[in-house]
């Protein structure tokens, strides 16, 4: 799982002799947090905060698949296609890992210690009988409770509020 995952700091996954997948301002939302960790932030601040860090894998998600549409509608080649999907899955994942990373970083840290702690094969074998669910089961349920947690306190927030 590890090795789909790119790097969440963007900006050093790519050096400048390279093409960027991500543009300028993708970059700039990434590297420069507009919120202060010593400062007590309400819950639609930290969604505001995960949302505004993880924005960039979104809007490439959405690039591919607008792609894919057009690609689809011109007949392009099946390879091309194929590229572009497969382009779109990647980010789909580096943004819901985001999501989980920025959401909740200790326990996104405790999952990836357990998938490193087995073999590439072991996962692999698994994920090719369907059963990839169940590793590391537990940790991935921390995280899931974790993120679902920061959404049950928005809505809290946001029904208080009427």
């Amino acid at each position: 799982m590890a090795e789909l995952i790119r790097d969440l700091d963007i900006t050093k996954a790519y050096d400048s002799a390279t093409s960027s997948s991500f543009s300028k301002d993708d970059l700039d939302s990434v590297k420069h947090s507009r919120y202060n960790i010593n400062t007590k932030i309400t819950p639609l601040q930290e969604i505001q905060r995960v949302k505004h860090k993880c924005d960039a894998y979104l809007r490439r998600v959405n690039h591919f698949r607008k792609e894919i549409e057009a690609k689809t509608e011109s007949n392009a080649g099946k390879e091309s296609i194929n590229q572009s999907i497969v382009q779109a899955k990647i980010f789909d994942l580096n943004y819901g890992y985001c999501l989980a990373h920025v959401s909740c970083p200790q326990r996104t840290a405790v999952l990836n210690e357990c998938f490193h702690r087995h073999p590439p094969e072991v996962v692999q074998a698994l994920a090719q009988a369907g059963q990839h669910e169940f590793i590391c089961m537990k940790e991935r349920k921390a995280v899931e409770r974790c993120c679902g947690q920061k959404v049950e306190s928005i809505m809290r927030q946001v029904l208080e509020e009427r």
